[in-house]
């Protein structure tokens, strides 16, 4: 009974992020005391020997370290002492999907209902100033029930690879599942671009483009590629020009593409790095301690390029630079192992769903590991690695990729 209660409290997480991170940190908190007191009886699982669990136990011991030797302890802890809740809750749920394989269809619909409320609420608040709440349009960019938060576009584009690999995963619609996705593909690539949201954009086209190649008919890929190069040529020439300001003028802008100086991807950005990695040459082994960063950068010591008032933040937005100030070069480094151990599988999967078309296993786990790599790459501005509703996003992922690679198994 406990098992099933857990089991749609988890199959409702896309739904609970919609309201933040409370919620969500709740689920994930309750599913790893639930994992630690009933599922290493009930499944009898050597998993404290695994090799995923040895990686893990050795980077949470680092992060714990950097708290401790760190100049705000209390601060620290706070956010590394109990980040081990996270992998308890993807051996769980990697547990429950192989117990119960109602667990992938209740995420399935629940994120299929979850994408097209926010599709159709974010159409009625940018056509109607305010969406179905009364909730007011902003700046011209639908936020739908996030309100002042513009991370409509960052929820779609991080969830939308899971919601791919579940339906290849039970080819829910049967025949007409690609059709289906393509479909839904372009209403969420409409949405997301109306956010203005430039990440969320470059990674719903990575999705999208990924999806249209790996298509069952070639056929069908040539008529989609075209359909979508009018498609984009229309919005960047023709349509709204307020969000094409965003898009690209803004990013010409902020990047200084033209003038003498330029930037990686804006002055503000590159201070963050910067001010980042001036921690981390400072304390090259252990940094600054987990969540530091926003009470040192105010530090005369690590400023760069920017005045007081700019280059201080929550957090220096990208994982890798993040990892290096606040923990050292040695959480960086097995960070740095697990990209490319996601990256070899992500070309070893495309290319077996690009020989075998016909197979959507395959299909499920090159979408899975995208979702992840999409999520936590290091190559383009991200949020906050510590943040509670980004991993409960990671590890959601996280526990599908355990059960699909076998990383945990039973004696």
């Amino acid at each position: 009974m406990l098992l099933k209660i857990n089991l749609l409290a988890i199959s409702l997480l896309p739904i609970f992020l919609l309201t933040g991170p409370f919620f969500p940190n709740i689920i994930v908190s309750i599913s790893s005391i639930v994992f630690l007191f009933l599922i290493i009886k009930k499944y009898n699982l050597n998993f404290l020997n695994s090799k995923l669990f040895l990686f893990y136990l050795f980077f949470l011991f680092l992060l714990l370290l950097s708290s401790l030797i760190s100049d705000h302890t209390y601060n620290s802890l706070e956010h590394s002492l109990f980040y081990c809740r996270f992998i308890f809750f993807s051996i769980f749920l990697s547990l429950l999907i192989k117990e119960y394989k109602e667990i992938s269809k209740y995420l399935f619909y629940i994120l299929l209902i979850t994408f097209s409320f926010l599709i159709i609420d974010s159409y009625i608040q940018f056509i109607f100033k305010s969406n179905i709440f009364l909730m007011q349009l902003q700046h011209n960019r639908p936020s739908s029930i996030f309100g002042e938060e513009f991370i409509l576009g960052s929820y779609l584009s991080r969830l939308f690879p899971l919601l791919i690999a579940l339906a290849y995963f039970r080819n829910y619609f049967k025949n007409y599942n690609e059709i289906i996705l393509i479909f839904l593909s372009f209403f969420i690539f409409i949405s997301i671009y109306l956010t203005g949201e430039r990440v969320a954009i470059f990674n719903n086209f990575v999705t999208i483009f990924f999806l249209i190649i790996l298509l069952k008919s070639k056929q069908l890929i040539k008529y989609i590629f075209i359909f979508y190069f009018l498609f984009i040529t229309y919005l960047v020439f023709f349509s709204n020009l307020f969000i094409n300001n965003r898009i690209i003028q803004t990013t010409i802008k902020q990047m200084q593409l033209f003038d003498e100086q330029k930037f990686l991807f804006s002055r503000t950005i590159e201070g963050y790095y910067h001010t980042a990695l001036n921690m981390f040459y400072t304390n090259p082994l252990l940094g600054v301690g987990p969540k530091n960063y926003r009470i040192k950068c105010d530090d005369p010591e690590y400023a760069h390029l920017l005045s007081i008032y700019e280059y201080c933040n929550n957090h220096p937005h990208n994982i890798l630079i993040q990892l290096l100030a606040e923990s050292g070069i040695f959480t960086s480094l097995l960070y740095i192992f697990f990209i490319l151990w996601l990256f070899y599988y992500l070309i070893k999967y495309f290319f077996n769903s690009i020989k075998y078309r016909v197979d959507n296993i395959y299909k499920f786990n090159f979408f899975i590991f995208l979702c992840l790599f999409i999520n936590i790459s290091p190559f383009l501005p991200s949020g906050n690695f510590f943040n509670s509703w980004l991993n409960s996003i990671y590890y959601l992922i996280f526990g599908f990729i355990i059960y699909s690679k076998k990383l945990i198994k039973e004696k």
